[in-house]
């Protein structure tokens, strides 16, 4: 395992950035919450420690040589579908395509606490495609590198396009690892390491990167890190809920059980309100009563995929994805208790639907499509009570909205629980699914005191600690990066220190 890594110091912002885009519909609803706005809230501005995966096929023009255009594109469309499923599958994002590679992000702008094991995963699936070979025969490989750090993002708009930035040194480690791994490799830096939650299988490297007057200590991945186990979710949640008693205790009296009903609510706030702490607390409770828990993080790219949350969740029960065969999809389907017509359907999504465009699932109604995943998904999940957790409803495509309204509808062999969670602003959304709703509010200055004695060590200074409450203004998740950040600059001037008084 990598050593323990001393606190760094503020990563200086670079100009030159990464960009993807995006139609400016999606950015709606983002959090401004403490962000920097331009004029006329053209820009939507934040700086987080995330992870970046940077990714390029090896060889990709020997592979595309001597293919007809039209063959070329099919060639890398599939390969950067390949990344882009393996990426938004553990929740990231694809930030900037570049030909037969890419830059994708995990921690921003959903924040996960474990979002270095969730771009090691990512890494690991895009590297595992069972020996595919390219038009010519070659093997198909990848390099991968990931680097954890401070990044500067943005979310920028003119002429109803949006676009995403990221910039910071961060970027540039992820890109340098990625160049300088081997054709099949994993490169990872050693604070990604540190800040994975699962043991690495690592291998040292004799020599290290440099960029910028900097050396980076990197690692090879060598196995495939466990997935995230959702019976282990609350281990994320160091700190206990504060002043939620009554909505914990509302949400307790809904946990699919033997014998009761099915029902759908939605869980809105404000980003960092604590919706997801929240519904975390519920499916570790419903874990430990042998209930089955399926859960969908929504994204603002997958948004963009029809039926991308419906398809994701029967796909992972059926273990069928992008890089899977057309013969081990038909296989999968085919042991599937459904009906000849919807197992028809559904063989249109996975396999004729590989591309993800709405156009080619125009051959069967949307409403068809849906009520086909809804059967599937009652025949794969519903052997016993089922708590289904939707994150962020804001980002989730209208197809698996309707599906998800169809399901809340159906007739299920054992009960089924659909707990949503959203912004203010997916209130009319979430009424279209949800039988209830709960608005959670921000927690009163008393309680955000509470919270933050709990996440300050004892020398705070009391006026730095008023400040913090202040500006966190009932938000735990405002008050929990401030503490954060505090925490580092404390870290970074005893480092300081200490070296300025060692001979």
């Amino acid at each position: 395992m990598p050593p323990d890594i001393a606190a760094q110091g503020r990563v200086s912002r670079i100009a030159q950035g990464l960009s993807f885009v995006l139609p400016l519909p999606f950015r709606a609803g983002l959090s401004t919450r403490g962000a920097k706005m331009s004029v006329g809230g053209a820009n939507i501005a934040d700086r987080n420690i995330i992870t970046v995966l940077a990714v390029d096929m090896v060889g990709s023009t020997r592979h595309i040589a001597a293919c007809d255009p039209d063959e070329a594109q099919a060639f890398l469309d599939q390969w950067l579908d390949h990344i882009r499923s393996s990426v938004e599958r553990l929740g990231g994002q694809i930030v900037h395509y570049a030909g037969d590679g890419g830059i994708a992000i995990f921690g921003w702008p959903t924040a996960y606490e474990d979002h270095a094991d969730r771009a090691c995963i990512a890494a690991w699936d895009i590297q595992s495609h069972s020996q595919s070979t390219g038009p010519r025969g070659d093997p198909v490989n990848f390099r991968v590198g990931l680097h954890s750090g401070l990044v500067g993002l943005r979310i920028g708009g003119k002429n109803a396009i949006a676009r995403f930035d990221v910039a910071g040194a961060t970027v540039h480690v992820a890109a340098k690892l990625q160049q300088e791994a081997a054709a099949g490799e994993i490169r990872v830096s050693a604070e990604t390491a540190k800040l994975c939650r699962s043991p690495l299988e690592l291998a040292a490297h004799k020599t290290t990167s440099g960029i910028a007057d900097r050396v980076i200590e990197a690692y090879t991945l060598n196995a495939r890190p466990d997935d995230v186990d959702h019976n282990e979710i609350a281990s994320r949640y160091q700190n206990p809920i504060v002043n939620r008693v009554d909505e914990l205790a509302a949400l307790r009296e809904l946990l699919p059980r033997p014998g009761a009903k099915s029902c759908s609510v939605t869980l809105l706030g404000e980003p960092g309100i604590g919706k997801s702490r929240l519904a975390t607390a519920v499916m570790t409770e419903a874990l430990t009563s042998d209930v089955r828990c399926c859960v969908f993080y929504g994204g603002v790219q997958k948004r963009a995929t029809a039926f991308a949350a419906a398809r994701t969740l029967v796909g992972d029960m059926l273990a069928a994805n992008s890089s899977s065969s057309d013969e081990h999809i038909r296989e999968a389907l085919a042991e599937l208790h459904v009906e000849a017509g919807d197992r028809r359907k559904l063989e249109a999504l996975f396999i004729a639907g590989k591309a993800s465009s709405r156009q080619r699932l125009t051959d069967n109604t949307q409403t068809q499509i849906a009520r086909a995943l809804v059967n599937a998904f009652l025949a794969l999940a519903l052997d016993r009570p089922t708590l289904l957790l939707i994150e962020d409803l804001q980002w989730i495509d209208p197809e698996s909205r309707h599906f998800l309204k169809l399901l809340a509808r159906a007739s299920t062999p054992q009960p089924l629980c659909i707990l949503l969670t959203g912004r203010p602003e997916s209130s009319d959304q979430s009424m279209e699914i949800a039988d209830s709703l709960i608005h959670l509010q921000p927690l009163s200055r008393a309680c955000m005191e509470a919270l933050g004695r709990q996440l300050w060590p004892k020398t705070r200074s009391p006026t730095v600690f008023a400040r913090a409450i202040d500006r966190a203004d009932g938000v735990p998740f405002v008050l929990k990066s401030s503490c954060a950040r505090r925490t580092r600059r404390t870290q970074r001037a005893n480092i300081r220190c200490l070296r300025a008084s060692s001979p």
